[in-house]
């Protein structure tokens, strides 16, 4: 588990606010979610193959929503979170401005769910 601790970790740095207002929107547009973190380089090999191991769809869900969010006037914080389960699932939730605190944008909470990436990566 310790391998999709570190992916989210690391991820939410880069989507944290207000480190997020620096997210190059770009990075996301016209790209697979795996293109664009391959981009950013802040992943390593085995973890960027553990992301190709996600259904495109779910990629195609997460990449839509985070380039949604950059391109908002005030980009929102992203924090990712992954718990262990029999199949894929992705949970969204938004947290609005006005009950997130003065200053603060909101945040965006996703929540993935997915087999055991021993398990994945034993299969590809």
């Amino acid at each position: 588990m310790g391998t999709y601790r570190l992916i989210t970790w690391r991820i939410n740095q880069l989507l944290s606010w207000p480190a997020i207002n620096g997210f190059p929107p770009d990075a996301l547009a016209e790209r697979t979610l795996f293109d664009a973190a391959s981009a950013l380089g802040e992943l390593s090999e085995n973890e960027l193959a553990l992301l190709g191991t996600m259904p495109e769809g779910t990629q195609e869900a997460i990449r839509a929503l985070l380039h949604q969010n950059v391109t908002r006037e005030q980009p929102m914080e992203v924090q990712f979170a992954w718990i262990p389960g029999y199949a894929w699932k992705l949970t969204v939730s938004e947290d609005y401005p006005a009950r997130s605190g003065e200053g603060h944008p909101g945040s965006i909470i996703v929540l993935l769910e997915s087999p055991h990436p021993d398990e994945l990566l034993a299969a590809t």
